[in-house]
């Protein structure tokens, strides 16, 4: 990650009635960054693990087993505070089955508070979805966005699927995570791990992962192959 504290860099603000702004860092938004990230990303040849730098901003694609991106240092980290404040005081529900145990927020879509408002409201506005479709070469449709939140206890986890998802004519197209925890280790479990193929094209075992790290931005194309799971959280007193 870069030494330059986000809050110090340049950033773009996006407001909605009186809605905190959204500090998105603008660096990301540089055409040399646009232009290093989506070279390396939509590269099918690539194989190796790619780190990208332009402007101060860091960033990084994992080419194995799937490409997959992020991030780091996307917005302040003053902002992301004060929306982790906001999604403690929601009502949180607990999933289990035998494929997943965890705890989740309602679908954030009409949610009034001001920073989940400002933060939804920028991620489905043009300036973030021409972002993404620039740096991942696919396009998307504006406003449709999927946007919740997740808490993942002791053994909480989430076993392998691929988030191939279809609603109505619409398929999700990039599946993405905005990590709130701070401080996380890789040795409190709760990866995003990623799963390699055989040749029949069913998963086999996990060859990568993305520890959770604050104020980063990861995401991925889904399809068929794209498929993932959130290990089980073994810390004790943590949660992600």
């Amino acid at each position: 990650m870069s030494d330059t504290p986000p809050e110090k860099r340049a950033r773009t603000e996006a407001t909605v009635d009186d809605a905190k702004p959204v500090h998105f860092n603008r660096g990301f938004l540089d055409e040399q960054f646009i232009s290093k990230f989506r070279t390396a990303f939509t590269d099918a040849e690539l194989a190796q693990h790619t780190n990208v730098e332009s402007n101060g901003c860091q960033a990084e694609i994992m080419a194995q087993p799937f490409h997959t991106g992020r991030l780091h240092s996307v917005f302040s980290a003053e902002f992301l505070r004060a929306l982790r404040r906001e999604l403690a005081g929601l009502t949180w529900h607990e999933r289990a089955n035998d494929l997943y145990a965890f705890h989740q927020t309602d679908d954030l879509a009409l949610n009034t508070n001001t920073h989940i408002r400002a933060l939804r409201t920028y991620l489905a506005g043009d300036e973030f979805v021409a972002f993404m479709e620039q740096i991942t070469g696919v396009q998307l449709t504006r406003g449709h966005l999927d946007l919740a939140a997740q808490r993942y206890k002791p053994t909480n986890h989430l076993l392998c699927h691929d988030d191939d998802v279809q609603r109505g004519k619409l398929t999700r197209k990039i599946a993405y995570i905005i990590y709130l925890t701070e401080d996380w280790a890789p040795g409190d479990g709760g990866a995003l791990g990623l799963f390699a193929q055989d040749d029949c094209g069913n998963p086999t075992e996990v060859v990568a992962r993305l520890v959770p790290e604050f104020n980063s931005l990861g995401f991925f194309l889904t399809g068929h192959s794209s498929y993932h799971t959130v290990e089980e959280v073994t810390s004790d007193d943590r949660e992600r």
